[in-house]
């Protein structure tokens, strides 16, 4: 089934520099499978940044959490970037906030056939739920 059948959707733009496929387009929705594990940290929230940026409505996000059975040529893991799935949704809510309007639906893989999927959320409902507590940086603070 292609992603155009399984979603139900019009039309589906794939972007995909390693096959030629380099057009960005802003849509309602936008699926990252397999890509961030690849990332190396220190560009990790300028491409969950650019993600946000593309995504309209909606953002899902399948990142793996494990080492790749495949090496890079030097050596190195594939997945240059394994975090836990809380640390992945720490760095996703802090983007999240830019982009209050955008559902996000994060799918970690702890493994090749399991993994820990969130609960979808929109930052501005969590940002006004009776739980979410604001700290100002010029609150008052004591060292002791």
């Amino acid at each position: 089934m292609s992603a155009k059948q399984f979603f139900n959707v019009a039309s589906v733009c794939n972007f995909e520099p390693a096959r030629g496929l380099k057009q960005k387009i802003i849509s309602d929705a936008v699926v990252c499978m397999d890509v961030l594990e690849h990332i190396f940290i220190e560009d990790i929230t300028n491409v969950l940044g650019e993600l946000f940026s593309l995504a309209t409505k909606l953002l899902v996000v399948n990142v793996a959490c494990y080492k790749a059975a495949a090496l890079l040529p030097n050596g190195d893991n594939a997945h240059i970037t394994v975090r836990s799935p809380d640390w992945w949704k720490g760095a996703i809510d802090i983007v999240s906030a830019n982009y209050p309007n955008v559902q996000v639906l994060l799918i970690c893989s702890t493994q090749f056939n399991k993994g820990v999927v969130y609960e979808p959320y929109k930052f501005k409902d969590w940002m006004l739920s009776e739980s979410f507590e604001v700290q100002s940086r010029f609150q008052k603070f004591s060292m002791t």
